[in-house]
């Protein structure tokens, strides 16, 4: 990341505008005050069309984002394999790609061990978990931002198709507020 030297009497005035913004560092008021202006301006990001259009057709561009990214999105479409997600929220097109791979021979131990989030190969209903007997598994509610990098994550590793539209809300917080992106891993582009 770059280095930026600012004023003292600029810097505090960040801490005055984080604490108005709600905002937790320096950085994510100057994201939030960039954001901002360049959408009074009506100015759009030089790089966000191309992400937007590619977001996540592979694994490198799905990294050009911040980790929050997905933070204040709502799934409007998803497919896993050949699984249409009807109701499709984060956590369960999270799921159905858990169970793709359970489809794949992996249960209980074997499936807890390849998973990046928490897990119990054993029922378990306390701090957040949630227990699958068919996957004989517990495993514990995600964030948006950590259920989709474990989603892209777990089909790019074991070429699981996969395919997820999304909007950002309209919200102040939100990468791309108001904006519609697509996740494809193991399609063809079309």
């Amino acid at each position: 990341m770059p280095v930026v030297r600012i004023s003292d009497q600029s810097f505090a005035s960040l801490g005055t505008l984080g604490v108005w913004f709600k905002t937790n560092t320096p950085s994510d008021t100057i994201d939030r005050i960039v954001r901002k202006t360049m959408s009074d301006l009506g100015i759009e990001p030089e790089h966000a069309t191309e992400i937007i259009e590619n977001f996540a057709s592979t694994s490198k561009i799905y990294r050009q984002f911040p980790e929050d990214s997905v933070a204040f999105t709502k799934p409007f479409e998803a497919q896993v394999g050949k699984l249409v997600v009807q109701k499709p929220k984060w956590s369960n097109i999270l799921l159905a790609v858990i169970r793709e791979l359970s489809g794949l021979g992996f249960v209980g131990k074997q499936l807890e061990a390849l998973l990046k989030i928490p897990s119990r190969a054993q029922p378990y209903q306390k701090e957040g978990f949630r227990y699958y007997a068919d996957l004989k598994l517990s495993i514990q509610g995600q964030s948006a931002s950590d259920a989709c990098e474990e989603i892209c994550r777990i089909a790019l590793q074991h070429g699981i198709a996969l395919r997820v539209g999304f909007t950002w809300r309209d919200n102040d917080k939100a990468i791309f507020p108001g904006k519609s992106a697509r996740i494809e891993i193991g399609h063809e582009r079309g």
